[in-house]
């Protein structure tokens, strides 16, 4: 019994211990995207001024590599509670970050961040507003980085990584926790 508790912390210790060395990696990881995007993202400039479909097919591809280490690395205490703020039933709709969707600068936000998973564009909130959408997502949270056309009040457009995630998304309409 007492070599079963042995081992039992041992485990502990090394979770902990890999799951602390993760966390670094993808803080720095995070860091270099957010500090230096014109070293890291590049390629999507290129993409804009050459219009080389090549280029931005490479960036896209390590976004999403990145936003994927990011979402599995990270590790979010789920029961932590949030305050509501308020609630509202809003359209819900998706986009990426393809030029034909987008201003001349697909991966960057209005606020001048890069796009990333959590981001959402919505008019009727201000900068950096966190949002839940409970029936859709969870516990999730979203931060309002971006804006959409005028016409598009009383909607909520969810950043996703590729074309084919937003058009699979759709449309929908539910309900919007506005955090504290």
């Amino acid at each position: 019994m007492k070599l079963i508790n042995q081992i039992k912390q041992l485990t502990n210790k090394s979770i902990s211990s890999i799951s602390s060395l993760l966390n670094i990696l993808a803080f720095t990881i995070f860091l270099y995207y957010s500090l230096l995007p014109h070293l890291a993202f590049s390629k999507s400039y290129n993409f804009i001024a050459d219009n080389n479909i090549a280029d931005n097919t490479q960036t896209q591809t390590n976004l999403n590599n990145f936003n994927y280490l990011i979402d599995k690395v990270f590790i979010v205490n789920r029961s932590v509670p949030r305050n509501i703020k308020a609630k509202r039933k809003m359209i819900i709709t998706a986009y990426s970050s393809t030029p034909e969707e987008t201003d001349t600068t697909p991966f960057i936000t209005a606020i001048g961040t890069i796009t990333r998973n959590g981001i959402v564009a919505a008019n009727s909130l201000s900068f950096g507003t966190k949002i839940q959408i409970p029936e859709i997502f969870g516990d999730k949270i979203f931060v309002v980085e971006d804006r959409m056309a005028p016409k598009n009040n009383n909607k909520i457009d969810i950043w996703f990584p590729t074309k084919e995630e937003a058009l699979k998304f759709g449309v929908k309409y539910a309900e919007v926790l506005i955090l504290k």
